[in-house]
């Protein structure tokens, strides 16, 4: 009596591969007073989070009087990031860079 023994197993691949930042962030100019937005959308797997510097230093999220970032997945891959200035003044010149990581 010669029988064969079947077995199965599922197995899942993931692709991993680096963050990309969309090209949406751009220059403004605001007046004193107003609020300033801006925009981060990256894609990557795992997905990444995104970070903001004022610069070259993180962007104190501390100071919710100043600053409100929001974030927002679009699926398993993709994020945005909003940072809202508020009241911008002249002490909010300068460069903001967003940062996209997932390690």
């Amino acid at each position: 009596n010669n029988s064969l023994a079947l077995s199965l197993r599922n197995v899942s691949i993931s692709v991993l591969f680096p963050p990309a930042i969309s090209p949406e962030v751009m220059d403004q100019t605001e007046n004193e007073g107003d609020t300033a937005s801006y925009i981060c959308r990256a894609t990557g797997q795992p997905a990444p989070t995104i970070s903001w510097y004022f610069i070259g230093a993180p962007v104190n999220i501390a100071n919710a009087m100043k600053y409100t970032i929001s974030v927002m997945s679009f699926n398993s891959t993709t994020v945005s990031s909003t940072l809202n200035i508020l009241s911008v003044g002249s002490s909010d010149v300068g460069t903001y860079t967003c940062n996209a990581t997932n390690v």
